[in-house]
């Protein structure tokens, strides 16, 4: 949907936190949006990786379910606005 828009460059997606590392260090961005559930390493901690190498992104958590223990832990990885 997002590769539709004009006025948006879709520089890589990844379907598990892991890959989404791997991918995010070899590119500067400056959105980056994430599911909270991702196989393997969950959005919270892919975002904990993350934010050490792309500091000035701006992050955006998407959900489909969140287990509570997500929005407990949503503030101290640095997101402002939980959905």
């Amino acid at each position: 949907m997002l590769r539709q828009e004009q006025d948006i460059i879709v520089v890589g997606d990844a379907h598990t936190g892991e890959l989404a590392v791997a991918t995010l260090q070899e590119t500067s961005i400056d959105v980056v949006l994430l599911g909270v559930r991702l196989p393997g390493m969950d959005g919270i901690e892919t975002l904990n990786r993350i934010k050490p190498f792309l500091p000035t992104s701006c992050y955006e958590l998407t959900r489909s379910f969140i287990a509570q223990r997500y929005h407990v832990n949503y503030q101290t990885v640095g997101v402002t606005q939980w959905p």
